[in-house]
């Protein structure tokens, strides 16, 4: 199954969830890494990733309350 399948299955809150767990531990790697002033480009690769994913996962949720007031 893909990654696209299982996002597909979660609720929006658990992805943001996982994915604040991963920045997190990709925050703790660059932090250990601005130490050596080496900075691999992966890392940067991963981290800007991250922050698009979660800039559209705030998106989606704010899609979603808004939905949730409108039926109201």
């Amino acid at each position: 199954m893909s990654k696209h399948q299982i996002n597909n299955r979660m609720d929006p809150t658990q992805i943001l969830e996982r994915e604040l767990g991963n920045r997190q531990k990709l925050l703790r790697l660059f932090e250990a890494s601005k130490m050596n002033r080496k900075v691999p480009a992966a890392l940067l690769a991963e981290i800007a990733e991250i922050k698009i994913t979660l800039k559209s996962l705030r998106q989606l949720q704010a899609k979603a309350i808004k939905r949730k007031y409108k039926a109201l």
